[in-house]
């Protein structure tokens, strides 16, 4: 995940990494599994950030952590809605 972050500057000289949309995504399937009553809160942040990136992300990255918390199904719905709204 962090291997993967961007490095911004940010004030004189000094930078940090941002981790990309798609490990933001997973730690909200992380946060969602760790913690079910923020589910609808975390999913919509997810929806949020799949639709606002959809033609730069890397999708097989957030099937991954999908995959690995067993949160298939959900992934499967929220693309299906995102796609059909387009």
């Amino acid at each position: 995940m962090l291997a993967r972050a961007k490095r911004h500057a940010i004030l004189e000289n000094f930078e940090v990494p941002v981790l990309i949309p798609e490990d933001i995504i997973g730690l909200k399937v992380q946060s969602m599994v760790n913690n079910p009553s923020r589910r609808a809160l975390d999913m919509a942040d997810i929806e949020y950030l799949i639709r606002e990136n959809l033609d730069k992300l890397d999708l097989d990255v957030i099937k991954e952590y999908f995959h690995l918390f067993d949160q298939d199904n959900g992934l499967n719905s929220l693309l299906k809605r995102i796609r059909n709204a387009q």
